[in-house]
């Protein structure tokens, strides 16, 4: 067993060989953020969206039987009472929480289970509308919160949603000059494509598997041509020389989806980085969201903050 570094986040995985890649991190809580009145009414808004929804998934996961939903809602659960306590907490934009004890209240109104997917996506676009009039690491966390709210939303279909990753609050994105930023996009986007690439080779044809993955190498090409046509500087950008993703040792499914991990991971962080770099977050964001659901058929990468590089 050994280790990968994607964008400072180790792998575990078997058969791989360690690769230095960038690392996005800065090991130390940024200091309190000044919380003015528009942000105050948009933490105020989001907190009680993310309390309904909350509600919402308690009711089930608490409903009983042998329901697979049972575990995919609990864990749903986690992710909104995490959110909602640092959305309520002293110092939201720095991720830390009102306190582990904190808990949302039953106060406000559960959404119906029938309507679950439209507020989520409610949500998600009301999140990515915040993001897009930040900047810095306050429009990667409306960006990220969206990006959660995608993964619950199209998680709802798989019914496989697992226990998330939690946030790091010690932890922060270290933001750099656009070009860069982009040009680790397009890095990862290159690993991305030969990892998916080497992952199709290990499904049999007649599984339904094969065909998801050569979907999602095809979703990817046409994210990085997008990429390249009207990222700032992207058309000038020369290739970053950085290791590359190695195969693991088995020849199987379960390699191919070590492989998705990794490259899920990799496009996600480099695409918060964007986002808390860049002059105009919007399409950085919009690639986040995109990215922290390719393996969502599978539950891969759920986390509560995606694009942040809390997981270890």
């Amino acid at each position: 067993m050994t280790a990968v570094v994607i964008l400072g986040v180790v792998l575990s995985t078997t058969g791989l060989a360690g690769c230095a890649f960038s690392d996005p991190r800065i090991d130390a809580a940024p200091p309190p953020a000044a919380i003015d009145d528009s942000l105050k009414r948009d933490l105020d808004q989001a907190a009680q969206d993310t309390q309904a929804l909350w509600n919402t998934a308690m009711t089930a996961a608490n409903t009983g039987g042998v329901s697979p939903e049972v575990s995919p809602w609990s864990h749903r659960a986690t992710t909104l009472k995490l959110q909602w306590q640092v959305l309520t907490g002293p110092n939201p934009l720095s991720r830390v929480p009102a306190g582990i004890t904190a808990t949302p209240g039953t106060d406000t109104t559960g959404v119906p289970i029938g309507d679950v997917d439209t507020k989520l996506a409610a949500l998600r676009d009301a999140d990515l509308e915040r993001a897009g009039r930040s900047t810095s690491t306050t429009a990667l966390f409306w960006a990220s919160l969206a990006a959660s709210a995608e993964q619950m939303r199209v998680c709802l279909e798989s019914t496989v949603y697992p226990d998330p990753t939690a946030a790091d609050p010690a932890i922060t994105v270290q933001t750099t000059d656009e070009a860069s930023a982009v040009a680790q996009l397009l890095t990862r986007y290159d690993q991305a494509m030969s990892s998916i690439r080497t992952a199709v080779g290990f499904i049999a044809p007649d599984d339904p598997d094969h065909a998801r993955f050569v979907a999602i190498g095809d979703q990817l090409a046409v994210q990085q041509a997008e990429l390249l046509r009207s990222a700032p500087g992207a058309a000038a950008t020369e290739p970053v020389t950085e290791g590359i993703y190695e195969v693991p040792a088995g020849r199987d499914k379960q390699a191919s989806l070590e492989l998705l991990a990794q490259a899920q991971r990799g496009l996600t962080q480099a695409a918060g980085v964007w986002v808390a770099s860049a002059a105009d977050p919007k399409p950085a964001s919009a690639i986040l969201v995109s990215t922290a659901t390719l393996g969502s058929p599978w539950g891969i990468g759920v986390a509560v903050w995606p694009g942040w590089p809390d997981a270890e």
